[in-house]
């Protein structure tokens, strides 16, 4: 999922207060904290778990940040949790073209989807026709719930929910499960990252 740069909103509303934990270039990359107004209006509190940097050759990429309720660095505990709120914030490095997106992500899922491919495909095309050109410093979220996964892009684009939890699990095994697209992305992700970096 990380190499796919894709991500829709519906009925989260996100907040990032002002508690720095990332700073790039004096500029706050990722705050410490998130907060998520559920459907029945409650809200869920959410706390910063690591943060990843996604290289490709000599190129970095991406910085994807978890957020989660309840911190951990057992990635596959995280992905059971299914009661608790997850969000991914991918702050994209470079420009990305809506093809390559697909591609990857297509390949990712066939990878992962086992004896699940017919069951969940047809919320993996709803998922990939979202899909659009990124560009630098393009900001995407996805908030994960135990029966969806809801998006957002920092254009402010709007799509409907992707109704499928199972899919959800399925997205976030390509980044924290036992067999990761990234190793690196990874440990980031699960608590160990440095707090500031030179440039972005």
């Amino acid at each position: 999922m990380l190499r796919f740069l894709s991500v829709i909103f519906l009925a989260t509303v996100i907040t990032l207060p002002a508690q720095a934990d990332l700073l790039c270039g004096g500029d706050t990359i990722f705050e410490g904290h998130a907060s998520v107004q559920m459907e029945d209006k409650s809200i869920r509190s959410l706390i910063l778990n690591g943060v990843g940097k996604k290289r490709y050759l000599f190129f970095d990429v991406l910085f994807a940040a978890l957020y989660v309720e309840t911190p951990s660095e057992d990635g596959p505990a995280i992905i059971e949790a299914v009661d608790e709120v997850k969000i991914m914030v991918i702050h994209a490095l470079v420009k990305a073209k809506k093809n390559q997106l697909v591609d990857a992500w297509n390949s990712e899922f066939d990878r992962l989807c086992e004896d699940q491919c017919d069951e969940l495909r047809p919320f993996h095309e709803q998922f990939i026709s979202y899909a659009d050109d990124v560009n630098k410093k393009e900001r995407l979220i996805v908030t994960f719930k135990s029966d969806r996964v809801e998006l957002e892009t920092s254009r402010g684009d709007v799509f409907d929910p992707v109704m499928s939890g199972e899919y959800g699990r399925l997205m976030l095994r390509s980044s924290i499960g036992e067999e990761p697209n990234d190793d690196v992305v990874k440990k980031g992700m699960l608590g160990d990252y440095d707090k500031y970096c030179d440039e972005y």
